[in-house]
């Protein structure tokens, strides 16, 4: 592995940058083996088809995320990320930290709720505050690893 490349970790729109680690195949591996677990744990779905909307799932969000994830990154970036910025503007957070921060969050959030219409629309399955929250974190887990890969292993620029 090699170190995080000064650049990158200095970017100031880490949204788009994030989308060339959603496309890597052992990202999206992982994601859809633990999504496929919190889509059953959600659901009333037999496996078979917690296994297809674990798919289709994951290829509306990577779809959509590819336009929504960078403009929510912009979107964060303004606020809360300028005042946050500027509270921390002397600060390794709020050069380096921050950005990729809020864009996680963020990132997390839009795919959650795109899974959930989803859900809703393809499978007709309803959640409260609780499966959005479940759906959160297991997107936590691919969207940071697919920073994770963007940070070690950085595309050429």
């Amino acid at each position: 592995m090699t170190a995080i490349h000064g650049t990158l970790a200095d970017i100031i729109w880490p949204g788009l940058l994030m989308q060339y680690g959603v496309v890597v195949w052992w990202v999206i591996a992982i994601g859809l083996v633990v999504e496929f677990f919190f889509v059953r744990m959600i659901t009333q779905l037999p496996w078979w088809k917690c296994l297809v909307a674990a798919l289709v799932m994951n290829l509306a969000s990577t779809v959509l995320g590819f336009i929504l994830i960078p403009i929510g990154s912009i979107v964060i970036g303004i606020f809360p990320g300028l005042p946050l910025e500027y509270i921390f503007r002397n600060s390794n957070f709020g050069a380096t930290i921050l950005p990729w921060s809020l864009t996680f969050i963020g990132a997390a959030m839009i795919n959650a709720t795109l899974e959930i219409f989803v859900l809703r629309l393809m499978f007709s399955q309803w959640f409260g505050k609780r499966g959005f929250w479940l759906l959160c974190a297991a997107n936590s887990i691919s969207v940071g690893l697919a920073i994770i890969h963007v940070l070690v292993a950085p595309p050429n620029l």
